[in-house]
């Protein structure tokens, strides 16, 4: 996958250890499937960071998540 090319300031998203996960093809902990958002939703376990795979990826805040994935967070 790499490096997201629709997403700015890549170094500043989660972790080192979540990015690396990203950009060697690993994947974090699945925490939620959205049908409606047509994404995943992963929690990196290091850092605490929501990211989500669906059209783009990019990460969450716990806001976010809250209304997008509510069984998650609540």
């Amino acid at each position: 996958m790499g490096k997201p090319k629709n997403t700015r300031d890549w170094s500043n998203k989660g972790c080192e250890k979540c990015r690396v996960a990203w950009e060697t093809h690993q994947q974090l902990d699945e925490v939620a499937v959205s049908r409606a958002r047509k994404a995943l939703l992963y929690r990196c376990r290091y850092c605490d960071t929501y990211w989500e795979q669906g059209r783009h990826l990019d990460t969450l805040s716990v806001e976010e998540v809250a209304l997008h994935y509510p069984k998650v967070v609540g």
